[in-house]
């Protein structure tokens, strides 16, 4: 979806995908990471053309007011340690 949109050459996929290779025994550092890392397109293109390629609508939660029962849903964190 990146090389379709326009955000990276046929090359430049290859490259990063050859770097994320090359990261060793440890976890693979995702496409969208190497992407925004290296300046090739910004975290919001990153995010429509996932999107987009799994056909879901794109929501920015910055622009988005959260409804009060779909946030009682979630798990409240741990306590950490006595208070002061």
């Amino acid at each position: 979806m990146l090389v379709a949109q326009g955000l990276l050459t046929g090359d430049q996929l290859g490259e990063l995908l050859r770097g994320q290779q090359a990261t060793g025994a440890g976890p693979r550092k995702r496409l969208g990471s190497l992407v925004v890392d290296g300046g090739l397109a910004t975290e919001m293109e990153v995010a429509q053309a996932l999107a987009e390629a799994l056909a879901l609508p794109m929501i920015d939660l910055g622009r988005t007011m959260a409804q009060p029962e779909a946030v009682r849903l979630l798990p409240r964190p741990a306590p950490s340690g006595p208070a002061c």
